[in-house]
């Protein structure tokens, strides 16, 4: 089957067939973005995770100052090393996660299953 034709099939009356020949003559080519716009916008869209993680370790690091000036070193040590390995466990846990579910979601995106990309997002 001719796929220029198939939007042709979909219409019921002779203004719909018109409409539809007339939006598939026209060109679907899109402007490559510069450099300059592909960074600005990459960074753009990192800046709230940067900021999220930014805040998460600024709690431990204001928590490990004040227990510096006050506590023993063991407990110092103690609470560095299990703040270490929680951040550690933690982030390979939800960095693995998350790239799984964004490899998944662009596979659905791609195959043009929409519902499946907001059943993974949601």
């Amino acid at each position: 089957m001719n796929m220029q034709n198939e939007p042709l099939l979909l219409a019921e009356n002779q203004d719909e067939r018109a409409e539809l020949k007339n939006l598939s003559s026209i060109s679907m080519t899109a402007s490559t973005p510069s450099y300059g716009q592909a960074i600005k916008t990459l960074l753009l869209s990192t800046l709230p995770l940067t900021l999220t993680t930014a805040v998460s370790f600024s709690s431990q690091t204001i928590t490990l100052h004040f227990l510096k000036d006050n506590t023993d070193i063991q407990i110092l040590a103690a609470y560095s090393l299990g703040g270490t390995v929680m951040n550690l466990l933690a982030m390979t846990i939800f960095i693995s996660l998350n790239v799984g579910l964004t490899s998944k979601s662009a596979q659905a995106y791609g195959a043009k299953n929409y519902r499946l990309v907001g059943l993974y997002l949601h």
